[in-house]
């Protein structure tokens, strides 16, 4: 896994817009940083003036707050962009011309007769582009996991699209909305039926509320278990920008890490595009492993898989 943390020399107000940073070092680096941070900060009151000098030389003004300083900041990559009907093609047209864009996920179905009025018409778009292609079903309550993981993978067999596509389950608390949340257990049988009727794992997307509240809480038996951690994780925790980072708060039960930190939406900027509000994802690594791992991990869509289902 790529971890190299890359010094920047530059002020935060310096860099220019649409910029693209490099890869993404793992969390405990940057919790060093700030142990380090903090720990020359609870000096100041004992220093004497030179060295305080020092420190304001060192740090170029920044830390003062607790934030990190710029030059000390990984480099972040704008990797992963989630789409659905809601976005605009204005807006979407704009955010697929970003430097640095590696990979779409598209919402496709939502609960077990939903479909997303745009998805059918992008995915034959994204058919020769150079991003990679993903799908996302937005998991109710309502209807069992397998039942809607059938409709999920249906919707994708009517539509034109890219011969690998990356599959997602979306679990999360509905937003302003008193509608009950999908299970632990339904995430977990949708996540099997997805298996059985591709081949491969899905991943799982989910807020970090729903996962610190419903998943970490759960209880799982030893096949509960096993599937969950043959999953991978996409967990949103947006930060306002690069010197405020808010890292995702991972532990196992059900997973160690995440793969994919959505890291802002259209309600908060993107802290490595900070003049846009779009849903950024950052994947953990390097260009290179996130176009082997999306191989990897995506379903071999083809026609003769049309055929058979």
């Amino acid at each position: 896994m790529y971890c190299k943390i890359t010094i920047i020399c530059c002020a935060l107000s310096s860099l220019a817009p649409f910029r693209a940073y490099g890869a993404f070092p793992l969390s405990d680096e940057i919790n060093s940083i700030r142990a380090e941070l903090a720990q020359e900060q609870s000096r100041r009151s004992a220093l004497s003036f030179a060295e305080k000098q020092d420190l304001a030389a060192k740090y170029q003004g920044f830390g003062e707050n607790g934030d990190i300083p710029e030059r000390f900041l990984p480099r972040l990559t704008y990797d992963v962009l989630n789409l659905s009907e809601g976005d605009s093609q204005n807006n979407v047209d704009q955010w697929l011309g970003i430097e640095g864009l590696d990979g779409v996920i598209h919402r496709s179905s939502m609960g077990v007769d939903g479909r997303d009025a745009l998805y059918m018409q992008r995915a034959k778009n994204a058919t020769g582009a150079s991003y990679r292609w993903g799908a996302y079903h937005f998991l109710r309550q309502q209807g069992s996991g397998g039942e809607q993981a059938k409709w999920f993978i249906k919707t994708l067999l009517h539509a034109p699209h890219p011969a690998r596509v990356l599959l997602v389950i979306d679990a999360e608390y509905l937003r302003d909305s008193d509608s009950p949340h999908p299970t632990v257990a339904q995430v977990i049988d949708c996540a099997q039926t997805v298996q059985k009727l591709t081949g491969v794992y899905p991943g799982i997307y989910t807020g970090q509320n729903f996962l610190q509240g419903q998943f970490k809480t759960a209880r799982y038996d030893t096949s509960a278990k096993d599937i969950l951690q043959k999953t991978w994780l996409w967990v949103a925790r947006y930060s306002d920008s690069r010197t405020k980072l808010i890292f995702p708060d991972v532990s196992e039960p059900p997973w160690a890490k995440w793969t994919l930190w959505q890291v802002g939406d259209k309600d908060n900027t993107s802290p490595m595009l900070e003049s846009i509000r779009a849903e950024i994802n950052i994947f953990k690594g390097s260009s290179e492993q996130l176009a082997k791992f999306w191989d990897a991990h995506s379903w071999d869509y083809s026609p003769a898989d049309n055929k058979q289902q």
